[in-house]
């Protein structure tokens, strides 16, 4: 039950740096989806776009590091290590997107989630 659990937080972990970047990758694909509709809900530079996709693939790089470890942590080093890479991930989030955007992303990702809750997406 608990491994379902820490499943579930890496998931949304990874959901929540997917969406803060996806406006990146549709864009590179000349898409109009769901990532380029939080890049204009959050106003993005160019820059702060790129810096979103090199965050993104930093965390998918340490998520990856993460499980092939994970079998040998005991449930307190999982827990230490994955409040480590919530607060980092947040940390940089902060110094790339403005006090307006990162209170928009909150409320973007607040809403998605509880949508994803209700069975709609």
């Amino acid at each position: 039950m608990k491994k379902v659990s820490f499943l579930k937080m890496i998931a949304g972990m990874v959901l929540v740096m997917m969406l803060s970047v996806q406006g990146v990758n549709a864009q590179n694909a000349g898409g109009n989806g769901k990532g380029e509709k939080l890049r204009k809900e959050l106003n993005l530079t160019d820059d702060q776009a790129a810096k979103l996709k090199s965050l993104r693939q930093d965390a998918k790089s340490r998520m990856q590091d993460f499980k092939s470890k994970e079998g040998s942590m005991t449930k307190a080093e999982i827990r230490a290590a994955r409040k480590s890479m919530r607060q980092d991930e947040r940390g940089k989030l902060e110094q790339i997107l403005n006090k307006d955007q990162l209170a928009k992303f909150d409320q973007i990702k607040q809403e998605r989630r509880a949508s994803k809750m209700n069975g709609k997406h």
